[in-house]
């Protein structure tokens, strides 16, 4: 017993004086290695092959070395061989003729199967990409028949004459400026209107104003644009000032900014802003979009405002054919 002890401590001694040294002594001793000894297989790190090889990945170790001495690894094995190399491993025999056509006969049906799998597998697929087109054309005219609804509504329920049209393209260089519609002169626009008509969207907010037609397309001049200029007011407050809007680039969503408002304004985020109908150009009460923030500039206050209106899914809109004043 006592003689198992001492084995025991010594063996715990040995462990701790060979474990004990820090990983500093380890790479100062690896450092004096040389470059052949760094390249010995037992002291590298260990890592994960990814192989891209059609076979076994053991042949492609095999096929590496073949490779250098212009050799080609054997033909995979038909039914046939394997079986009579199977039979002389096993038993040391060759295989009978009833047990090779048996054989074969299974493995060809396997091999059979396997394709029909794979095909039923590619048809599959095939289907799989069919309906996931189909899916996204019911989603999109979902959406369109939803914008259409909307679209109805706001023309039943609208107090002003107005005019249904489709957004048909939105130039991106010119993103937040402009868009095209598909109404024009031989909808009863002008081609260089006196007044610019205004432009909303179905949920009633304010989208532009018409500027120039042709006969079957139209440009609208957005309040995201730079030099719009809409009169507005803050809901539930005397504050009045003038939305202007903010440069963006494509796929940015779209802000505006209400400047001139007075320094002492109490604003809080949420609030609405309306149009208030001064200068003719806008008739008053159209939803603009919500305040997001307030500052206090050197001379006047100045807010961001979030526009009621989704500018980058804007498909449809709605031209007022009243002049302002009307």
């Amino acid at each position: 017993m006592t003689r198992i002890i001492y084995i025991f401590l010594a063996t715990l001694f040995v462990n701790h004086f060979l474990f004990s040294k820090s990983a500093t002594e380890s790479e100062d001793v690896r450092a004096n290695f040389s470059e052949r000894e760094k390249a010995w297989w037992a002291i590298q790190p260990i890592r994960k092959n990814t192989l891209n090889f059609p076979a076994n990945p053991v042949d492609f170790f095999i096929q590496e070395k073949l490779e250098p001495n212009e050799l080609e690894l054997s033909p995979q094995a038909g039914p046939y061989e394997f079986i009579r190399r199977a039979s002389f491993d096993l038993i040391g025999l060759p295989p009978s003729e009833s047990e090779t056509e048996a054989f074969a006969n299974k493995f060809l049906e396997e091999v059979e199967h396997s394709a029909d799998l794979e095909k039923r597998i590619e048809q599959v697929i095939e289907e799989r990409d069919r309906f996931k087109l189909i899916a996204g054309r019911v989603r999109e005219l979902e959406a369109e028949n939803n914008q259409l609804r909307n679209a109805l509504d706001f023309k039943k329920k609208t107090q002003f004459d107005v005019v249904a049209a489709r957004v048909i393209r939105k130039q991106p260089q010119m993103w937040g400026k402009t868009i095209e519609i598909d109404r024009g002169t031989d909808d009863g626009f002008e081609a260089d209107p006196e007044f610019d008509l205004c432009v909303l969207a179905s949920n009633g907010g304010l989208v532009g104003r018409l500027q120039l037609s042709g006969e079957q397309i139209s440009s609208v001049l957005l309040i995201t644009d730079e030099i719009s200029q809409v009169s507005a007011e803050v809901e539930g407050t005397s504050e009045v000032g003038i939305i202007v809007g903010r440069q963006t680039t494509f796929g940015q969503t779209p802000r505006l900014r209400l400047r001139y408002l007075s320094k002492t304004a109490i604003l809080q985020k949420g609030m609405k802003v309306y149009t208030d109908g001064r200068g003719n150009l806008f008739p008053p009460n159209i939803p603009i979009g919500t305040i997001e923030d307030f500052e206090v500039g050197p001379v006047y206050g100045e807010a961001e405002i979030k526009p009621a209106v989704d500018f980058t899914n804007l498909k449809n809109v709605f031209v007022i054919t009243e002049s302002p004043g009307d």
